[in-house]
């Protein structure tokens, strides 16, 4: 079996303007690979849009898909819908008339092509032209007057959405978006940032200590409605949960304890440890909620393997937390000081160390499509990579239906 991952594209105001996947055909592969890269962007196409279903795991979003001359010479990207497929033209893809008569028919179609890793090379117009997306690997330009070089090259043939990968810190983001680039992918937006003098605010410390009562061994769901009710969007968010398609219920609840009870103990505790970090991320970084619950779908269905399910609760919520200081804005320990999280989440949150902090770093390696970091953690805990990678596809599907 395969592995997909979906790495996010983000537009200026960090918002999600669709994912790239990328894929790794075999446990011992570490890259997008096969012999010419045809066999790996069929099997994705297969996985993505066939056997897993793609609005599940982008939730609708644009899908960018690496397309080597081959397929592209076969039509293959008609296959799929326009409104979702972003037909990505490697940049081993020479400007030969075949190829260029077969982009012209995906534009035609009304297809988005976008350019992979350009680099302007002597001839290459003609596909250029045809691109609505150019794609530049920022690092390949640490000197910004080459940077500036080569977009004054790619304006002079015409007005281009500009997409910046490989944009890992705040500082290139910035300048990114100075040089006019309006799409970025990379990791810098889940990196900490922390905003000098900021505090927890009294509403979120009135959720977090929340938490508190969910760490009892017999939950008082009672006491948790009471303290719920007080807050009009966890109120209500609860409700829109409790009668969405998902329980499929045939009548409507309109109570805070009924739907608690229909929860039930173990997605109570779920839903508010979700709940709260949710709402500090604003909807400018939804997809920073995505990548924590994702994680600790993850990190939860590794208690499976692992034979730890009695642990399932603490493996969600050390993944779910993992991302807690990037959500909210400030320091880590801060955060976990207005909970009641145990040591077995706190200490390895806070200084990285131990069978948690590694056993994050699998999934950690599956968001980055850094494979190869993966292998020898999985072998210490004799963990089979193929059911890591349906793990990862399954937690990505139900991150995506949870919110």
């Amino acid at each position: 079996m395969g592995c997909l991952a979906c790495q996010p594209i983000l537009n200026t105001k960090k918002r999600i303007f669709g994912y790239e996947l990328l894929y790794r055909t075999s446990p011992n592969s570490t890259e997008y690979d096969a012999a010419d890269g045809s066999a790996a962007t069929r099997e994705l196409l297969a996985t993505a849009f066939g056997d897993v279903g793609i609005k599940k795991i982008t939730g609708g979003q644009r899908s960018f898909v690496n397309f080597p001359a081959r397929l592209l010479e076969e039509d293959i990207p008609l296959l799929y819908s326009k409104d979702i497929l972003v037909v990505e033209v490697l940049e081993s893809v020479q400007p030969t008339e075949e190829n260029i008569a077969a982009i012209q028919r995906l534009k035609k179609h009304g297809y988005m092509v976008a350019l992979d890793d350009f680099t302007f090379q002597d001839g290459y117009e003609p596909l250029l032209r045809l691109a609505d997306i150019v794609k530049v690997d920022f690092l390949q330009y640490p000197n910004r007057d080459d940077l500036e070089r080569l977009l004054r090259k790619i304006r002079r043939v015409g007005d281009k959405v500009l997409l910046a990968e490989k944009v890992e810190t705040i500082e290139d983001f910035d300048m990114a978006r100075e040089l006019g680039f309006t799409l970025f992918q990379g990791f810098f937006f889940s990196r900490p940032k922390l905003h000098s003098g900021r505090h927890l605010s009294p509403m979120e410390l009135s959720r977090l200590q929340l938490l508190r009562c969910l760490r009892e061994d017999e939950m008082d769901f009672q006491q948790v409605a009471e303290i719920i009710k007080r807050d009009v969007v966890l109120s209500h968010k609860l409700l829109r949960i409790v009668n969405s398609s998902h329980y499929g219920l045939s009548f409507f609840v309109s109570s805070i304890l009924h739907a608690l009870t229909i929860l039930g103990t173990e997605g109570t505790r779920k839903w508010i440890s979700f709940a709260v970090l949710q709402d500090s991320a604003g909807d400018s970084e939804q997809e920073l909620s995505r990548m924590a619950l994702t994680r600790g779908l993850f990190m939860e269905k590794l208690t499976i393997p692992l034979h730890r399910r009695r642990e399932k609760e603490t493996f969600f919520l050390f993944g779910l937390f993992s991302m807690a200081d990037v959500l909210m804005k400030v320091p880590m320990d801060e955060v976990l000081s207005q909970t009641n999280l145990s040591s077995k989440i706190t200490k390895p949150l806070l200084d990285g160390e131990g069978d948690f902090a590694d056993l994050l770093r699998i999934v950690i390696g599956y968001e980055r499509a850094d494979w190869g970091s993966t292998t020898e953690i999985a072998e210490r805990f004799r963990l089979d990579e193929d059911l890591l990678a349906k793990y990862y596809l399954e937690a990505l599907k139900e991150a995506i239906e949870m919110l």
